[in-house]
């Protein structure tokens, strides 16, 4: 029974901090002409914001190692950074090229990761060194099935720009691998 009420806690507060992340992107809406967002929009980012919120609470409830909250907070925010960069513009081109779809496998290879290891710090770092691996190879991987053409200056800067947002994202992934490594030498 208390462990019930304990994650209904959690669920209503992860909601209402959701809730009131929005409120400024609401008051930017109303303010701001450029600021476009529909109803579709404020619900994809609220489920994002409680989705990561909710994960963060929920991994990190029962630990106290500094590491592994650490290494669990900035994981979930990149790939909510990761997910909503990729909703409001995308990472390759504009949200509406195929090559962003690529990004899914990271999303993939945490998830069935994360199962497979139990959430344990012991095989999440190895989870987030191959998530750090598939988010850097993307763009690579775009590049050879896509075939821009790197002789205009707008593809060649485009592409430069996913490598190095891409390679900024691989990096949070892998502070976080080590992290997580650091807790498990922690609990030895």
């Amino acid at each position: 029974m208390k462990q019930t009420q304990s994650i209904q806690k959690i669920v209503f507060s992860v909601a209402l901090a959701s809730s009131i992340f929005l409120i400024l992107p609401l008051i930017a809406h109303q303010v701001f002409e450029d600021f476009n967002w529909d109803a579709n929009d404020f619900i994809v980012a609220w489920l994002l914001v409680f989705g990561a919120g909710l994960a963060f609470k929920l991994f990190t409830r029962n630990t106290e190692n500094v590491s592994k909250r650490i290494a669990w907070g900035m994981a979930i925010a990149a790939l909510l950074i990761l997910a909503w960069m990729n909703l409001a513009v995308g990472l390759i081109g504009d949200q509406g090229n195929p090559a962003n779809l690529y990004y899914l496998a990271v999303f993939i290879v945490f998830i069935i990761g994360s199962v497979v290891a139990g959430l344990r710090p012991q095989g999440m770092w190895r989870v987030l060194l191959i998530t750090a691996a598939v988010q850097f190879l993307i763009p690579f991987l775009a590049l050879f099935i896509f075939h821009p053409n790197l002789s205009l200056k707008e593809d060649l800067t485009g592409m430069l720009g996913a490598i190095g947002i891409n390679t900024i994202f691989a990096a949070l992934f892998l502070l976080s691998a080590s992290l997580f490594k650091n807790s498990v030498n922690y609990m030895k």
